[in-house]
């Protein structure tokens, strides 16, 4: 692509030798290389904005697949309504006397899932920086050095609405397979089953309650990073933004985040993983597993009536973020909205290092570092 200023260099010095036949040859020669200048940035700009989605793309792959078994572990220890399902050995199903096939099996029962959240992660996170990089400059935070929380926690929060669009439905398989004891055999059987019990509903049921958590998970995460950032950057003195800089913002910002917002979070994991029979081909010898999933075996037992009490009692207590944090208050107790925190820390700090720096290197790799960004 060729540089605008070489042709206003060439320009400003055929004036100055009086080489311009006229004025208006002087002002139609300026209009053409305006005009050459605004298409050059203006795909220059486009350039960056699908050079963001591939580096968000790549660094949400690797963030995901990277740190799944800790995100399953948490995942198993939000969604438990028994006490025995509140260990960290029982969300990892584990035992004293565990075989090397048993040890195996749970290895990879703590992988199940993450070929959905791999594949899911990638375009919602392509969205998710390149609307984040887009609205920093809109908001005015691409000012590089300069401390723009707002800019950024606004930014974020743009960012995330689009992004989970995306990521809820993916979101909802993969903690429905992450589950022990999970009914289903794999992704399609999950995605296949949810929308024939019930419906396309079910997928983003906790859509709302997903925005409730990230919004401010988003807000918190960014500003923190860039704040960090910077403050770690001038602490250096170094003359360039180096890995250890970006990877400890992204872990102080990660985990400063995860913690404020695992209430809203313990919440979603329960309304995502919740089962409801809709079909009355299906209303069999219903088992409820201490993961609050529906395992359906045996021969058809309840009748029409039943079923629709049951469905009435099972929509009403998922039917929204409040019904669900009053049950679980009600049930449990207070403290129950803070499970899986420190799992949920645990996956962050390492995730959220893990994937600034994936971030930042595919940028610096497209050419998109902080001599375009100006950030």
């Amino acid at each position: 692509m060729a540089d605008p200023k070489p042709f206003e260099i060439a320009f400003s010095a055929s004036l100055r030798r009086g080489d311009a036949p006229n004025a208006r040859g002087g002002a139609d020669a300026a209009r053409v290389v305006t005009g050459q200048s605004f298409g050059v940035a203006a795909s220059t700009l486009e350039g960056a904005f699908y050079g963001h989605m591939c580096a968000g793309a790549v660094a949400g792959a690797v963030e995901h697949t990277a740190m799944f078994p800790v995100d399953t572990i948490k995942t198993r220890l939000q969604a438990a309504t028994s006490a025995s399902g509140r260990s960290y050995a029982h969300a990892m199903s584990t035992s004293s006397g565990a075989s090397v096939a048993q040890a195996m099996q749970t290895i990879r029962g703590l992988y199940r899932g993450v070929s959905a959240a791999g594949l899911g992660a990638g375009p919602a996170h392509a969205v998710y920086f390149a609307t984040y990089e887009k609205c920093k400059v809109w908001f005015g935070g691409g000012v590089k050095g300069e401390h723009a929380p707002v800019a950024h926690a606004a930014a974020g929060a743009c960012a995330t609405i689009l992004a989970d669009a995306l990521q809820n439905p993916v979101d909802t398989v993969k903690q429905r397979l992450q589950l022990a004891n999970s009914p289903y055999a794999g992704a399609m059987d999950c995605v296949s089953k949810t929308l024939r019990n019930e419906g396309v509903r079910a997928f983003y049921r906790s859509y709302p309650t997903t925005l409730a958590m990230n919004v401010p998970f988003t807000a918190i995460h960014f500003s923190t990073y860039e704040a960090a950032k910077t403050a770690l950057f001038k602490a250096s003195e170094a003359e360039r933004e180096g890995f250890a800089v970006q990877f400890a913002a992204g872990g102080v910002a990660g985990g400063l985040a995860a913690a404020a917002t695992t209430p809203m979070d313990v919440i979603k994991t329960r309304m995502q993983t919740h089962c409801v029979l809709l079909d009355c081909d299906l209303a069999k010898s219903v088992e409820t597993t201490a993961n609050g999933v529906c395992a359906v075996r045996g021969t058809p037992k309840m009748c029409p009536q039943e079923l629709a009490a049951a469905q009435a009692r099972a929509s009403e207590a998922s039917a929204s973020a409040f019904a669900v944090t009053r049950a679980i208050i009600r049930e449990e107790g207070v403290m129950a909205l803070t499970r899986g925190m420190s799992a949920r820390v645990l996956f962050h700090i390492p995730a959220a290092a893990i994937c600034w720096t994936t971030y930042e290197s595919g940028k610096r790799i497209l050419g998109l570092g902080d001599e375009y960004e100006g950030h």
